[in-house]
């Protein structure tokens, strides 16, 4: 193993100390304050310069979304309501993004994975599963 792969591994043992020392990254107050504020706040990345801290979707926050997703997709074509749909899932990503904040604008401009990976993960953490995901978390007594 070489130098460089020893620091990433490393660094991914402790994902805090990870963030701790990016440039600009939030510190351990604020993200004790996250915590307190949203409960679970989750670390993700793509490389050691693409690094995302989130949190969970509420129901109040993605019913508003599917709402307003909603009222767009019944006035428009399918077009503009498949428009709606990758705007909704852009606004649930910036919603949750604690770090770096970003606009809807900006991640728009990000490469093309970011936003449905992170709307993955997101919705993923907020409880949204598939059907056969949400089975195996059934346990018969």
């Amino acid at each position: 193993m070489n130098e460089e792969q020893a620091t990433v591994e490393e660094k991914a043992k402790d994902p805090l100390e990870f963030i701790y020392a990016l440039e600009g990254a939030p510190d351990k107050k604020q993200i004790d304050d996250w915590k307190v504020k949203f409960g679970a706040v989750y670390f993700s990345g793509f490389s050691e310069e693409e690094i995302f801290i989130w949190r969970a979707i509420t129901r109040a926050e993605y019913k508003k979304l599917q709402i307003e997703s909603q009222k767009i997709a019944e006035m428009k074509d399918q077009v503009e309501a498949a428009n709606a749909q990758m705007t909704s899932e852009e606004s649930i990503v910036a919603m949750c993004l604690l770090w770096p904040k970003k606009t809807v604008e900006e991640l728009v401009a990000d490469k093309g994975g970011t936003v449905p990976t992170l709307l993955e993960q997101i919705m993923q953490n907020s409880n949204f599963m598939s059907p056969q995901q949400a089975s195996m978390l059934v346990v018969k007594l």
